[in-house]
Protein backbone atom coordinates (compact mmCIF):
# COMPACT_ATOMS: atom_id res chain seq x y z
CA UNK A 1 0.00 0.00 0.00
CA UNK A 2 2.81 2.49 0.49
CA UNK A 3 4.63 1.99 -2.46
CA UNK A 4 1.37 2.11 -4.65
CA UNK A 5 0.80 5.57 -2.40
CA UNK A 6 4.57 6.92 -3.36
CA UNK A 7 3.49 6.08 -7.16
CA UNK A 8 0.27 8.04 -6.89
CA UNK A 9 1.67 11.06 -5.38
CA UNK A 10 4.93 10.87 -7.84
CA UNK A 11 2.25 10.70 -11.11
CA UNK A 12 -0.05 13.63 -9.42
CA UNK A 13 3.48 15.67 -9.20
CA UNK A 14 4.14 14.92 -12.62
CA UNK A 15 0.83 15.89 -13.87
CA UNK A 16 0.99 19.18 -11.86
CA UNK A 17 4.35 20.26 -13.10
CA UNK A 18 3.24 19.39 -16.92
CA UNK A 19 0.10 21.46 -16.34
CA UNK A 20 2.09 24.27 -15.00
CA UNK A 21 4.16 24.27 -17.51
CA UNK A 22 2.09 25.08 -19.94
CA UNK A 23 0.62 27.47 -18.36
CA UNK A 24 3.97 29.13 -18.14
CA UNK A 25 5.12 28.99 -21.66
CA UNK A 26 4.24 32.56 -23.45
CA UNK A 27 1.43 32.32 -26.52
CA UNK A 28 3.44 33.73 -29.40
CA UNK A 29 0.27 34.14 -31.51
CA UNK A 30 -3.47 32.71 -31.46
CA UNK A 31 -6.74 32.78 -32.99
CA UNK A 32 -9.36 31.81 -31.26
CA UNK A 33 -13.03 31.98 -33.07
CA UNK A 34 -14.63 32.86 -29.65
CA UNK A 35 -12.65 36.31 -29.97
CA UNK A 36 -11.62 35.88 -33.46
CA UNK A 37 -12.78 38.04 -36.49
CA UNK A 38 -13.61 36.73 -40.41
CA UNK A 39 -10.82 38.41 -41.82
CA UNK A 40 -8.25 37.17 -39.16
CA UNK A 41 -7.91 33.62 -41.27
CA UNK A 42 -8.06 33.77 -45.28
CA UNK A 43 -10.24 30.96 -46.81
CA UNK A 44 -11.79 30.34 -43.29
CA UNK A 45 -14.97 30.99 -41.87
CA UNK A 46 -16.53 31.80 -38.56
CA UNK A 47 -18.50 28.95 -37.79
CA UNK A 48 -20.34 27.06 -34.62
CA UNK A 49 -20.41 23.81 -34.55
CA UNK A 50 -23.68 22.26 -34.01
CA UNK A 51 -23.27 19.07 -31.87
CA UNK A 52 -20.72 20.28 -29.33
CA UNK A 53 -21.85 24.50 -29.98
CA UNK A 54 -18.61 25.40 -29.97
CA UNK A 55 -17.19 28.85 -32.09
CA UNK A 56 -14.79 27.72 -34.55
CA UNK A 57 -13.36 27.88 -37.87
CA UNK A 58 -14.94 26.20 -40.72
CA UNK A 59 -12.75 25.41 -43.97
CA UNK A 60 -14.45 23.44 -47.24
CA UNK A 61 -11.85 22.10 -49.62
CA UNK A 62 -8.19 22.10 -49.72
CA UNK A 63 -6.90 25.14 -47.90
CA UNK A 64 -3.38 26.71 -47.09
CA UNK A 65 -4.03 28.79 -43.98
CA UNK A 66 -1.48 31.44 -42.93
CA UNK A 67 -1.23 33.53 -40.05
CA UNK A 68 -2.15 36.79 -40.44
CA UNK A 69 0.62 37.39 -37.75
CA UNK A 70 4.46 37.84 -38.02
CA UNK A 71 6.01 36.30 -34.98
CA UNK A 72 9.76 36.55 -34.43
CA UNK A 73 12.20 33.35 -33.87
CA UNK A 74 14.95 33.65 -31.67
CA UNK A 75 17.75 30.31 -32.74
CA UNK A 76 17.64 29.58 -28.45
CA UNK A 77 14.11 29.05 -27.84
CA UNK A 78 12.37 25.92 -28.44
CA UNK A 79 8.35 26.36 -30.06
CA UNK A 80 5.35 24.18 -29.92
CA UNK A 81 2.64 24.89 -32.16
CA UNK A 82 -0.82 23.27 -31.93
CA UNK A 83 -4.32 23.67 -33.30
CA UNK A 84 -7.92 21.50 -32.22
CA UNK A 85 -9.46 19.86 -35.24
CA UNK A 86 -12.81 18.02 -36.03
CA UNK A 87 -13.99 16.89 -39.41
CA UNK A 88 -17.40 17.37 -40.77
CA UNK A 89 -17.49 15.27 -43.35
CA UNK A 90 -18.72 11.68 -43.43
CA UNK A 91 -15.04 10.32 -42.43
CA UNK A 92 -11.77 11.80 -41.14
CA UNK A 93 -10.07 14.14 -43.14
CA UNK A 94 -6.21 15.57 -43.10
CA UNK A 95 -4.54 18.10 -41.66
CA UNK A 96 -0.65 19.26 -41.96
CA UNK A 97 0.51 22.05 -39.09
CA UNK A 98 3.32 23.68 -39.88
CA UNK A 99 5.53 26.96 -40.08
CA UNK A 100 6.59 29.49 -42.86
CA UNK A 101 9.86 30.88 -42.38
CA UNK A 102 10.95 34.40 -43.27
CA UNK A 103 14.23 36.54 -42.86
CA UNK A 104 14.80 39.31 -41.57
CA UNK A 105 13.10 41.38 -44.67
CA UNK A 106 10.00 38.65 -43.68
CA UNK A 107 10.88 36.73 -47.52
CA UNK A 108 9.95 33.37 -47.89
CA UNK A 109 12.57 30.57 -47.30
CA UNK A 110 11.67 27.46 -49.23
CA UNK A 111 13.25 24.44 -48.97
CA UNK A 112 15.03 24.70 -51.85
CA UNK A 113 17.08 27.47 -50.46
CA UNK A 114 18.64 25.71 -48.01
CA UNK A 115 18.35 22.08 -48.12
CA UNK A 116 21.89 20.98 -50.06
CA UNK A 117 22.72 17.04 -51.54
CA UNK A 118 25.84 16.15 -49.84
CA UNK A 119 29.20 16.67 -51.78
CA UNK A 120 27.50 18.17 -54.73
CA UNK A 121 29.49 21.61 -54.29
CA UNK A 122 31.51 21.86 -57.95
CA UNK A 123 31.63 24.69 -60.44
CA UNK A 124 30.56 25.17 -64.25
CA UNK A 125 33.30 24.37 -66.92
CA UNK A 126 31.63 26.23 -69.74
CA UNK A 127 29.86 29.37 -69.62
CA UNK A 128 25.72 29.58 -70.42
CA UNK A 129 23.66 32.47 -71.60
CA UNK A 130 19.58 33.18 -70.80
CA UNK A 131 17.48 30.66 -72.72
CA UNK A 132 19.84 27.74 -72.27
CA UNK A 133 18.63 24.87 -70.92
CA UNK A 134 22.06 22.74 -70.75
CA UNK A 135 24.59 23.58 -68.26
CA UNK A 136 28.18 21.76 -68.10
CA UNK A 137 29.75 20.76 -64.57
CA UNK A 138 32.74 20.09 -63.61
CA UNK A 139 31.72 17.07 -60.93
CA UNK A 140 28.35 15.73 -60.92
CA UNK A 141 29.25 12.04 -59.24
CA UNK A 142 26.91 12.98 -56.11
CA UNK A 143 24.12 14.66 -58.06
CA UNK A 144 20.86 13.35 -58.09
CA UNK A 145 19.17 12.56 -61.28
CA UNK A 146 16.07 13.90 -60.04
CA UNK A 147 13.07 16.39 -61.35
CA UNK A 148 12.58 16.82 -57.37
CA UNK A 149 16.16 18.66 -57.41
CA UNK A 150 17.44 22.12 -58.62
CA UNK A 151 20.92 23.64 -59.05
CA UNK A 152 22.23 27.01 -56.93
CA UNK A 153 24.29 29.37 -58.67
CA UNK A 154 26.85 31.14 -56.57
CA UNK A 155 27.04 28.86 -53.85
CA UNK A 156 29.82 29.13 -51.59
CA UNK A 157 32.00 26.18 -50.32
CA UNK A 158 31.63 27.24 -46.56
CA UNK A 159 27.61 27.47 -47.21
CA UNK A 160 27.59 30.88 -46.40
CA UNK A 161 25.78 31.68 -49.07
CA UNK A 162 22.50 29.50 -47.55
CA UNK A 163 19.49 30.83 -47.79
CA UNK A 164 20.40 30.55 -51.68
CA UNK A 165 17.85 31.71 -53.63
CA UNK A 166 19.53 32.20 -56.93
CA UNK A 167 18.21 28.75 -58.20
CA UNK A 168 17.34 27.23 -61.41
CA UNK A 169 14.21 25.07 -62.70
CA UNK A 170 14.14 21.45 -61.63
CA UNK A 171 16.54 19.26 -63.16
CA UNK A 172 15.54 16.70 -66.22
CA UNK A 173 18.40 14.92 -66.52
CA UNK A 174 22.29 14.41 -65.90
CA UNK A 175 24.76 12.90 -68.04
CA UNK A 176 28.24 12.11 -67.76
CA UNK A 177 30.58 13.35 -70.63
CA UNK A 178 34.23 12.40 -70.63
CA UNK A 179 35.22 15.26 -69.13
CA UNK A 180 32.52 16.75 -67.18
CA UNK A 181 28.71 16.34 -66.75
CA UNK A 182 25.62 17.45 -68.52
CA UNK A 183 22.66 18.54 -66.49
CA UNK A 184 19.50 19.35 -68.46
CA UNK A 185 17.40 21.55 -66.51
CA UNK A 186 13.13 21.77 -67.52
CA UNK A 187 13.61 25.71 -68.23
CA UNK A 188 16.16 27.94 -69.39
CA UNK A 189 18.56 29.65 -66.79
CA UNK A 190 17.85 33.24 -66.47
CA UNK A 191 21.47 35.00 -66.88
CA UNK A 192 24.64 34.68 -67.89
CA UNK A 193 26.55 32.69 -65.80
CA UNK A 194 30.33 32.73 -66.30
CA UNK A 195 32.44 29.75 -67.00
CA UNK A 196 33.79 28.77 -63.14
CA UNK A 197 30.32 30.10 -61.17
CA UNK A 198 30.47 27.83 -58.48
CA UNK A 199 26.99 25.82 -57.74
CA UNK A 200 25.74 22.87 -55.20
CA UNK A 201 22.20 20.79 -55.73
CA UNK A 202 19.72 21.48 -53.82
CA UNK A 203 16.39 19.36 -52.85
CA UNK A 204 12.91 20.76 -53.72
CA UNK A 205 10.59 20.52 -50.87
CA UNK A 206 7.07 21.92 -49.28
CA UNK A 207 6.72 23.78 -46.41
CA UNK A 208 8.32 23.37 -42.90
CA UNK A 209 5.67 21.09 -41.42
CA UNK A 210 6.24 20.32 -37.70
CA UNK A 211 3.29 17.46 -37.72
CA UNK A 212 0.55 15.87 -40.08
CA UNK A 213 -1.91 13.95 -38.90
CA UNK A 214 -5.79 12.56 -39.86
CA UNK A 215 -8.55 14.19 -38.59
CA UNK A 216 -11.27 12.48 -37.18
CA UNK A 217 -15.07 13.47 -36.66
CA UNK A 218 -14.43 14.43 -33.00
CA UNK A 219 -12.71 16.95 -31.67
CA UNK A 220 -8.65 16.37 -31.34
CA UNK A 221 -5.76 18.37 -30.51
CA UNK A 222 -2.84 18.72 -32.96
CA UNK A 223 0.05 19.67 -31.33
CA UNK A 224 3.86 19.26 -32.14
CA UNK A 225 7.17 18.38 -30.55
CA UNK A 226 9.21 21.58 -29.47
CA UNK A 227 11.03 22.52 -32.44
CA UNK A 228 14.33 25.38 -31.86
CA UNK A 229 14.48 28.45 -33.38
CA UNK A 230 17.61 27.56 -35.06
CA UNK A 231 15.42 24.54 -37.38
CA UNK A 232 13.65 27.44 -39.02
CA UNK A 233 15.47 27.46 -42.17
CA UNK A 234 18.16 30.06 -40.67
CA UNK A 235 14.54 32.55 -40.88
CA UNK A 236 14.90 35.11 -38.02
CA UNK A 237 10.71 35.12 -38.45
CA UNK A 238 7.92 33.09 -39.68
CA UNK A 239 4.26 32.33 -40.05
CA UNK A 240 1.94 29.81 -38.38
CA UNK A 241 0.54 27.05 -41.38
CA UNK A 242 -2.34 25.24 -41.66
CA UNK A 243 -2.77 22.54 -44.81
CA UNK A 244 -6.89 21.54 -44.27
CA UNK A 245 -8.25 18.81 -45.61
CA UNK A 246 -4.37 18.18 -47.57
CA UNK A 247 -5.35 15.17 -48.81
CA UNK A 248 -8.84 15.00 -50.01
CA UNK A 249 -10.24 18.72 -51.61
CA UNK A 250 -14.15 17.25 -51.30
CA UNK A 251 -13.56 17.02 -47.51
CA UNK A 252 -14.55 19.62 -44.79
CA UNK A 253 -13.06 20.83 -41.37
CA UNK A 254 -13.26 22.89 -38.46
CA UNK A 255 -10.26 24.15 -36.44
CA UNK A 256 -9.67 26.41 -33.61
CA UNK A 257 -7.40 27.61 -30.84
CA UNK A 258 -4.65 27.49 -34.02
CA UNK A 259 -1.58 29.07 -31.98
CA UNK A 260 1.99 28.86 -31.61
CA UNK A 261 3.95 29.12 -28.21
CA UNK A 262 7.24 29.61 -27.17
CA UNK A 263 8.35 27.41 -24.44
CA UNK A 264 9.46 28.29 -20.91
CA UNK A 265 13.25 27.66 -21.20
CA UNK A 266 13.83 28.76 -16.90
CA UNK A 267 12.08 25.12 -16.16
Amino acid sequence: MQIQGIKILIISCFLQLATFSDAENKVICKFDAETGKRSDLKYSELYTDPMSKRKCYRVNGRRYIFSTKIFNVQADKYYIASVWVKSISDSSSYAHLGVEPLDENEELIKYRHVAFVKNSFTELVASCKPFDTIIKIKNGAFWKKSNRCVVAFDAKKDKSDIPNRNVSAPIKNIEKQEKFYEVTLSSPVARVLPSGTKIREHYIGSYHYLIHSSVPVKWTKLQSKPIKGSEFRGGSKAKLLLICNSKDKKKSMLFDDFMLKEMDSSK
